[in-house]
Order: C-alpha cells, then sequence, then structure tokens
C-alpha cells in the first residue's frame, strides 16, 4: 500500500493487489463431479513450429489434424516454437470450428515472455463470447479450460513486448459433451439438490433465445409451483456448485437466463423479479448464504432478452459481501428465489404457474464495479469498542463490488464543503479481508472516488461514493 497527498482531493491512498486467479476456474468447473462425466484424456494434441499458422500482416488460420481451425490474431512468425503473439494478439480456437473440442481436461502452454508481460486464458463456448479465466504460468498445467469448448492465448504488455508461444498441450475426451453452452451449464437436473415449493424437471422446448441461436443450448430447468402450495410464501431452487471459496470467486458474476411469462397470469405486466443468493451445506442440510439480490440493487442486473425471457446478473462479492464474510467462507451452489409463481386461471384453465432457468454460470464477464453501502455520514473520531455489546464502530467502509481480476486501485477523497476533512485506511481485522475505511477529522461533506484497473485488457473502472456527511460523534 502506498499514501501520497492530494492537495485539491485530499488523501490518496493507491494499492497494488497480491491476489492472484490461477486454478479459479478449475475449482468450481473441472472438478464438478456431477455435472460432467467424460473420459479424461483419452486424446493428446500439440501445437509446436511443425505446424505453425501461415500469417500475413499478423493475421492468420491454421487447420490441424482434427480438422479444428486455429485464428490468430497480432501475431508473428516464431522460428523455434509455434507463434509470437503481441500486445492485444491470441492464438485461439476459431469459432468456425463448429464443435471445438469436446471435453478438454488439461492444459499446458510453454511460453517465454518479458517481465511484466502476461499470458491470459480465455474461455468460450462458442468461440464468440469470450470469458477472462487466469493468467497462465509457463509449462504448468492448468484444469482452467475442462469442458469448454473454446480457448484463447492472450498477450497483454503495456510496454508492447511479445510473448513466444513454444507450445501448446491438451488433453481432450472426443465424446460425452451435450453441446458447447450445456457443457459448461449448471441448470440441469442433475444439479438441482434442493427446492421450497417447486417441482425441477428437464426441459427441452423452453429454452433461452440466446441457446437457441446456433443451437447452442439442448435444455434447461423447468421448476413448477407444487399441487395445493399457496399463492404467497417462498419458493427456491438451488443448484449445486463444486465447493469453493469467496475468495477465488469474489471477482466473478452469477449469470443465467430467466423464463418468466407462465409463472403468473400472462396478461399482468408485472411479474416480479428473481432473487440470487449463494449456498452452502452446514451440518449436512443446505443453507442459503449471503445477501439476497434483485432489481434496483447496483450489483444485479436484468435485461430483458424478449417479451419471456430475462438475463440476469449479479455480483459474488454483492451477495456474499467482503465486509460480513471471511475469504475462506465455503460456496457450494447457487440459490434462485422468486415468490411469484401463483396457480392461475388463464383463459379459463388453471395452471400452476413456473419459471425455466437457463445458462446458469459463474464466470468473468466485463469489468465494472459498484458500491453497495447505504450510510450517508462518517463519525470524527469514532469509539471504537471491540469488548462493547453491541460492539461500538461508527467508521464507515466501503462496500466494494468489482468484477474481474484486481491488477490496482486508487482512492480519493473529494472535499465538497470547506474545512472538512478525513482519512482513507486499509484493515483486516474484520473476517480477514481487505477492507478500505474512512474515518472522518473535520465536519463536513466529502466523497470518495475508487479508480480500478481490472481484468484481462486492464480497463479502468471509475466509481464514487454517495455524498458522505463527517459529522462529531454525539455527546454522552
Amino acid at each position: 500500500m502506498r499514501i501520497t497527498s492530494n492537495k485539491r482531493n485530499g488523501i490518496l491512498i493507491a494499492i497494488a493487489s497480491t491476489f492472484t486467479l490461477a486454478g479459479v476456474v478449475a475449482s468450481f468447473v473441472s472438478t464438478n463431479s456431477f455435472m460432467f462425466n467424460l473420459k479424461a484424456g483419452a486424446y493428446s494434441a500439440t501445437l509446436n513450429h511443425s505446424n505453425a499458422p501461415t500469417l500475413n500482416a499478423g493475421e492468420g488460420t491454421m487447420v490441424d489434424d482434427k480438422n479444428i481451425t486455429w485464428e490468430y490474431h497480432n501475431a508473428s512468425d516464431y522460428a523455434n516454437g509455434h507463434v509470437t503473439i503481441s500486445n492485444e494478439g491470441y492464438a485461439g480456437i476459431s469459432s468456425n470450428s463448429i464443435y471445438g473440442y469436446t471435453g478438454i481436461d488439461s492444459l499446458t502452454v510453454n511460453f517465454t515472455k518479458s517481465e511484466g508481460s502476461e499470458l491470459w486464458l480465455l474461455l468460450s463456448y462458442d468461440g464468440v463470447d469470450w470469458f477472462e479465466s487466469e493468467m497462465l504460468t509457463s509449462n504448468t498445467e492448468t484444469h482452467a479450460a475442462d469442458n469448454w469448448r473454446y480457448f484463447r492465448l492472450y498477450c497483454y504488455d503495456a510496454n508492447s513486448n511479445s510473448i513466444n508461444i513454444n507450445s501448446i498441450n491438451f488433453t481432450y475426451a472426443c465424446v460425452g459433451g451435450i453441446s458447447g453452452s450445456d457443457d459448461v451449464d449448471y441448470a440441469t437436473v442433475e444439479n438441482v439438490v434442493s427446492t421450497l415449493n417447486l417441482d425441477a424437471s428437464e426441459e427441452t422446448t423452453i429454452r433461452s433465445p440466446i441457446s437457441n441461436n446456433k443451437e447452442k443450448s439442448t435444455k434447461a430447468v423447468r421448476l413448477t409451483l407444487q399441487n395445493d402450495v399457496p399463492n404467497s410464501g417462498s419458493r427456491y431452487v438451488i443448484f449445486g456448485i463444486p465447493s469453493t471459496t469467496l475468495n477465488k470467486v469474489k471477482s466473478y458474476v452469477l449469470t443465467f437466463d430467466y423464463y418468466h411469462r407462465e409463472k403468473r397470469d400472462p396478461v399482468k405486466t408485472d411479474r416480479g423479479y428473481p432473487t440470487t443468493k449463494m449456498a452452502a451445506i452446514k451440518k449436512n442440510a443446505w443453507q442459503q448464504i449471503g445477501t439476497g439480490r434483485t432489481k434496483n440493487s447496483p450489483v444485479w442486473s436484468c435485461t430483458p432478452i424478449n417479451d419471456d425471457w430475462w438475463h440476469v446478473e449479479c455480483y459474488v462479492a454483492g451477495i456474499v459481501q467482503l465486509g460480513d464474510n471471511g475469504p475462506n467462507t465455503v460456496i457450494d451452489g447457487i440459490a434462485i428465489n422468486d415468490p411469484n409463481i401463483y396457480t392461475y386461471t388463464y383463459e379459463g384453465i388453471e395452471t400452476r404457474g413456473f419459471f425455466v432457468v437457463d445458462n446458469l454460470r459463474l464466470v468473468i464477464t466485463t469489468p465494472r464495479a459498484a458500491i453497495t453501502n447505504n450510510w450517508t455520514s462518517v463519525k470524527i473520531n469514532p469509539i471504537v469498542d471491540p469488548t462493547a455489546n453491541p460492539k461500538v464502530d461508527d467508521r464507515y467502509y466501503i462496500r466494494e463490488n468489482y468484477v474481474g481480476y484486481l491488477h490496482d486501485a486508487t482512492y480519493t477523497i473529494n472535499y465538497l464543503t470547506e474545512g472538512v476533512s478525513a482519512q482513507l485506511y486499509y484493515s483486516t481485522e474484520k473476517n480477514g479481508n481487505k477492507l478500505t475505511y474512512i474515518e472522518g477529522l473535520a465536519p463536513g461533506d466529502i466523497t470518495v472516488t475508487i479508480t480500478y484497473v481490472l481484468g484481462y485488457t486492464h480497463q479502468t473502472v471509475t466509481i464514487t461514493t454517495a455524498r458522505l456527511t463527517v459529522e462529531n460523534y454525539p455527546e454522552e
């Protein structure tokens, strides 16, 4: 951590992240024994100088001996290996290969690079939509690409240095996959581990319109209101995932597509929105954990796909918040709650309401950030007594939420009124997470601006807190 002075805006703290993303995807995808039953490592493939691509002005393709097309961007010939890729360049499986590689089981890339260069692994189920995965280490096996059909090696270097790819080695099953989308979709009946007042069944007709494009998805999960359940009260489904921890997935988002047309009277325009939470096995029972997020939360978004479907995304850290949960908080599942599932009469027919979930994943999508505090004031010289019950602590810690690998974060206090003063500091005293606190020094109004550098492209994302009033701690 480094602290510098900023006379105009107050104190500025810049923090260089020491977090690593290695192994994150593997921790909850490749070990998914209840999701995938592929024959591991039945086949292997190698890319080296013997099957190097033919390039023209940095672009090119190569068709390997399995008739899979590889594509190259901002690349150059490499006499001692497969290819050289420059800053923002990549090498990977092309979307022109309709099925990609089925059942990828392990991946090892041998490469040489300059200090500061980064070789990133990106993943896709169709070769079109790409998700950030992890920063690779040369000649080290990773399982981050397991069960994905398409992967890409992406070079980032702020000084425009290149990375030499000596060889790419991976194993795959060739058989056993359902489709590129379904292979990495948690929304399967086999993954439903708990429900309340809902029956789960496989859905092969009502699928996400996103999936229907190129037949990416072949099945989803329908959740139907059980018989004799009143039109009030809780309804939820929990999808199991391989056990992971908050520290591994705090920069991820939960994403899924949600069919809502028939969960209540279709003529009603207000159908209500689902609430997303995480889940864990505690004392041999499934329990929901974290803060439920739904419409109007800054970490939860709902985008209409058409009149019947929504695409929902929610920050994992926005649910299992760092200020309330430790880095080792266990996450075993994903919970979707919706009390708006009714039995209704439509066109003279009594119907039990239902919804459909498709394309359920934990992925790193577009870098972004949000603050979820509701506080509006900061105390001067707060009383902090850890022995008090309840504990007295009127400092303000910023509930930060971001998506994407955190490279750097800069915090700036903006003084909005004359004479106001405050300070920022970092602390790990609460649950072991690094939290940023604001403490008041002189009364007035402030905001705090945070500038993040996130993701494999080192994208700058800036957010600002609500207006905060620095005020005296009340006298006894």
